[in-house]
């Protein structure tokens, strides 16, 4: 008589974000900041840029995580994609600047395979 209602059981990455679903990847965010006033530690959460700093009310503890209520919230500010904030792991981050840069230990051996790829396609670009 009655048909169940869908139940959409899509899982949420719950990871180093304050028990907060991670946002999408890509995405700008706004960070924020919590004190656990127990343990001392700071909790930073990562938020969509549509939900204002306000929305975040209950926070699990990053130092002893634990729930608990935050009696004030901080605003660190919305950080673009591409962005990385100190101290603040992103799911899926590049690898270090530092291995591809002239100064990185993989530069010596990436920089002829590369060169000799741009001589090639600019051969077949200049025949065609």
């Amino acid at each position: 008589m009655f048909s169940s209602p869908e139940v959409d059981l899509n899982h949420v990455e719950l990871g180093d974000n304050g028990g907060f679903p991670v946002p999408v990847a890509g995405e700008a965010i706004r960070l924020v900041r919590c004190e656990h006033e127990a343990c001392g530690a700071a909790t930073r959460v990562r938020l969509p840029i549509q939900l204002p700093a306000k929305a975040v009310r209950r926070v699990v503890c990053d130092g002893c995580h634990q729930p608990f209520e935050c009696d004030y919230v901080v605003d660190d500010g919305v950080v673009g994609p591409g962005v990385l904030a100190p101290g603040l792991p992103l799911p899926h981050t590049q690898a270090p600047a530092r291995l591809f840069s002239p100064e990185g230990r993989a530069w010596p051996y990436l920089s002829v395979p590369v060169a000799a790829a741009a001589v090639i396609a600019a051969l077949v670009l200049i025949q065609s």
